[in-house]
């Protein structure tokens, strides 16, 4: 479970750091490797998931995982100066409060 929010957040930094946007990197990734990153990286947490749970279910807590990684960088990015190592460290919590919490 650990692994597959891990992995989502590995595919959402992917897309985000393809984005005009970001600031953490100084030269964007491709979008299309981006995008092949972020697919890949939800089809391993989902099939981890599935692990654990149905099939609807772990392709839910995927959707619920990505919708919250999403917001999270959003808002950090807009309202937080943040630096790559804060997004190392809060991937990292994010990963463990939702492994404790059973998601």
């Amino acid at each position: 479970m650990l692994l597959a929010v891990l992995f989502i957040w590995l595919g959402c930094a992917a897309v985000f750091f393809s984005s005009k946007q970001q600031k953490l990197l100084a030269r964007r990734i491709r979008k299309d490797v981006a995008w092949a990153i972020f697919t890949l990286a939800t089809i391993i947490a989902t099939y981890l998931f599935s692990q654990h749970h149905l099939a609807v279910t772990a392709g839910l807590l995927t959707l619920a995982n990505v919708m919250v990684i999403w917001l999270i960088f959003v808002f950090s990015q807009g309202h937080f100066r943040v630096t790559s190592v804060k997004y190392l460290v809060s991937a990292g919590s994010f990963a463990v409060i939702s492994y404790w919490l059973g998601g």
